[in-house]
């Protein structure tokens, strides 16, 4: 077998660049490393795990977050997963908290 033509290489999703050497596999598409970044921070995602929006831009995590995330209505802080453990999310009359913000309002009437 002789060497392989340009023609049966993949060529980046973004670029269109034939793709050589290492090789990011995302979204049926093939990337190269410094191509698949995220939107908003341009910083290269590479085999880390991240989000997509409603169309399909793909984001780093901590951008995803800090701008889709729920914020508590206590604390203030977006409710996002620590540690790799999902974050549970209270909704309560239209508002948001954590888990371990949320208190329930007792009404104090006079009956």
């Amino acid at each position: 077998m002789g060497p392989l033509s340009q023609d049966t290489l993949e060529k980046c999703g973004k670029c269109g660049e034939v793709v050589r050497e290492h090789i990011i596999r995302a979204l049926g598409r093939a990337f190269h490393p410094t191509c698949f970044t995220c939107v908003s921070c341009a910083r290269c995602i590479g085999d880390e795990n991240f989000a997509l929006d409603s169309q399909n831009e793909v984001y780093c995590l901590d951008d995803f977050y800090r701008k889709f995330a729920p914020v508590c209505s206590i604390c203030e802080n977006p409710i996002i997963p620590r540690d790799g453990k999902d974050a549970f999310k209270i909704e309560c009359m239209g508002r948001n908290f954590h888990e371990n913000c949320y208190r329930c309002e007792v009404s104090r009437a006079v009956i």
